[in-house]
């Protein structure tokens, strides 16, 4: 999940019925399909990505609610007021609004008593077990109160945060493993086969993964940089 702010000109989202604008400041769910969004002029966007559980309690429209939704940044308890971006539109250099930003969010959150979930959640979003049954295992937990605690804490099913999981470590293959073929990357990232592999990179991204291969630039690895270990919690 996101908080984005766009402090240029406005986007497109593309939409069933025809070209939504978007607002300013927003606030992104999990998504499991692509959305397509276009620019009207300049670029300038400034962005916080949260680990999967990282919003949990902060959203005042609750977390499922987010999921495949885009909505306004006034929803999270986090988000600062709009003034704040009219200050740091003036602001020249992205590391120091990075900076600035940062600082804000980081006073904001001191004051908010924000737990880390279970081992089994975070082990779900973050790929450490191949299926549900593991994941309720390493915390003693029934598959049915796992179920209940991943949607609390991320809005995703544990089946879903293991597909996203394995479409993560599939893009970070196609990224930085060039001359491996598509059916190692698919083996590699935990998929049946190359046909699975196609079908559920297509369904969240929108393109094949030999499509995405030739493609994929500078925006992509931004979002690909994280590591695992990032994400992880510091307690059980």
């Amino acid at each position: 999940m996101e908080l984005v702010w766009n402090l240029g000109d406005h986007f497109h989202r593309l939409r069933p019925d025809g070209l939504e604008r978007q607002g300013q400041a927003l606030l992104v769910g999990q998504m499991l399909c692509p959305s397509l969004i276009r620019p009207t002029g300049r670029v300038d966007l400034l962005g916080v990505r949260f680990t999967p559980w990282g919003l949990h309690g902060m959203s005042h429209i609750g977390l499922q609610g987010l999921v495949d939704h885009i909505a306004s940044a006034e929803h999270c308890s986090l988000a600062p007021p709009p003034s704040f971006f009219d200050d740091l539109a003036d602001i020249p250099g992205l590391r120091t609004r990075c900076v600035r930003l940062a600082d804000h969010l980081s006073h904001r959150l001191r004051n908010i008593n924000s737990p880390v979930p279970s081992r089994a959640v975070s082990a779900l979003a973050i790929g450490a077990v191949a299926t549900v049954s593991q994941a309720a295992q390493l915390a003693g937990l029934s598959t049915r109160h796992l179920e209940r605690l991943a949607r609390s804490w991320t809005g995703l099913g544990p089946r879903e945060l293991l597909k996203l999981a394995r479409f993560r470590r599939g893009v970070q293959l196609l990224a930085g493993e060039a001359r491996i073929s598509l059916a190692r990357i698919a083996a590699a990232a935990g998929y049946a086969d190359q046909p699975h592999f196609n079908r559920e990179f297509r369904r969240f991204s929108g393109v094949t993964p030999g499509q995405f291969r030739n493609h994929h630039g500078e925006i992509t690895e931004s979002f690909i940089s994280a590591t695992d270990e990032a994400m992880r919690p510091q307690a059980d």
